[in-house]
């Protein structure tokens, strides 16, 4: 007798989404003179389905990675310094005015068919006591879908001042393939820095023995 065929990692990310996205829908229809505890109750739901997938800890990543972006696609080498294959990039910063200033970063790029938009709106420090760390909000629309609102923060110290931003909460979600592109990016990203750390590793090494004779 054949054995039933091996699901592949796709089809399990797949299918899980397809979950994910029937029972948050069906439980967390609008309704009218929704009560705090049922909202309270949605935003735990959303907290879990963003932490078990990764989800918030994949967008982060992913604007670490594209955040400069907008400078960056204008030069000619560009194409060496993307870690997944992203088409149509663009991007701009938005600093505002003296008068009202602002620091917020907008990407827009292709992958996997699925044309993303990141906002990254960087707010600063809090400026309550002690905390130098930053805080701000990331944005990810595929298409013109709002598909994921985070709040993010990026703390300070003196050694190594602010560290890459990290997911604080959730503010909007909403679940489908898009998902599956975000691990995908972020799980890209780490392939490549971990091979851009281990060529600067062997270029060390071949600089240092060169003029070394045993």
């Amino acid at each position: 007798m054949f054995g039933k065929p091996k699901r592949t990692p796709d089809v399990v990310m797949a299918e899980m989404l397809a979950a994910y996205q029937q029972h948050f829908f069906e439980s967390a229809k609008a309704a009218p003179n929704r009560t705090a505890q049922e909202a309270n109750q949605i935003i735990e739901r959303a907290r879990k389905i963003i932490k078990d997938s990764r989800v918030g800890k994949s967008a982060c990543e992913i604007y670490e990675h594209i955040k400069y972006w907008p400078a960056w696609s204008k030069r000619a080498d560009f194409a060496q310094y993307l870690a997944f294959p992203a088409s149509a990039v663009s991007g701009d910063v938005d600093r505002g005015t003296e008068e009202d200033p602002r620091n917020i970063t907008t990407i827009q790029f292709t992958y996997s068919s699925i044309p993303f938009r990141f906002v990254g709106n960087d707010k600063g420090s809090s400026h309550y006591g002690d905390d130098m760390g930053r805080y701000g909000t990331l944005e990810i629309f595929a298409g013109a879908e709002l598909v994921l609102g985070i709040d993010i923060a990026a703390g300070w110290t003196p050694e190594i001042g602010y560290d890459d931003w990290h997911y604080s909460d959730v503010f909007a979600y909403a679940p489908g393939q898009w998902m599956k592109a975000a691990v995908e990016m972020a799980a890209s990203i780490q392939a490549y820095q971990i091979k851009q750390r281990n060529n600067y590793a062997d270029k060390q090494a071949i600089e240092r023995a060169k003029n070394i004779r045993l």
